[in-house]
């Protein structure tokens, strides 16, 4: 965020049942939606969502609060101003009855969910991608956050033996694919990897 010339990097601190919605992608053609459900039978939750940068800098906020058993769905580009400048969503709740959903799609077209990562799930040892396809008909995108204060210095390994080095500055999101980080040169012998030195992200 620039105020008065002046950058301030926000530091992602505190909430213990903070939930990661760890990739937005709201350039044409794709939309993201994120959903906030309240799963406690008889207490609401109040909570805000923080739009980050790709590099952990505030865009946005939006204060959301959930009756009980309450469900939330935003369409981010509806509801965010500046959405295309927003790299990941974070959603700071005391609550640990907070659970959520990404869903990236285009419409007519492709659509996929993952689960927002709450604190506690955030990686502690290593991130093992289990399928990856890069061949003439499928490509794979890796999106990674650094939840912590600190640069992280990672390691990808392929099933083939061959690594690669990649660094995630403090609170910094990044996506790739596959075959971006190997020279967008297609890989059909690679199956799979894993990332070492992932406590954080």
């Amino acid at each position: 965020m620039t105020i008065a010339g002046s950058t301030i990097t926000v530091t992602q601190t505190g909430f213990n049942a903070a939930l990661y919605f760890p990739h937005v992608a709201t350039n044409f053609p794709w939309h993201t939606e994120i959903a906030i459900i309240n799963t406690s039978p008889n207490q609401s939750v109040t909570g805000t969502l923080r739009g980050l940068s790709d590099e952990g800098e505030l865009i946005a906020t939006k204060v959301v609060t959930l009756s009980a058993r309450g469900r939330r769905q935003i369409i981010v580009a509806d509801e965010f101003t500046n959405h295309e400048d927003i790299g990941y969503i974070i959603f700071d709740t005391s609550s640990a009855a907070a659970q959520g959903y990404t869903k990236f799609y285009q419409a007519g077209s492709h659509r996929a969910a993952i689960p927002a990562v709450t604190v506690k799930e955030v990686n502690t040892s290593d991130i093992y991608i289990s399928h990856i396809a890069s061949n003439a008909q499928w490509w794979t995108g890796v999106s990674l956050v650094n939840t912590t204060s600190a640069t992280k210095q990672l390691t990808i390994t392929f099933n083939n033996g061959r690594s690669v080095p990649y660094t995630l500055n403090a609170n910094e999101h990044k996506v790739f694919t596959i075959g971006s980080l190997l020279n967008q040169q297609l890989q059909p012998d690679i199956k799979s990897a894993v990332i070492t030195n992932s406590s954080g992200i």
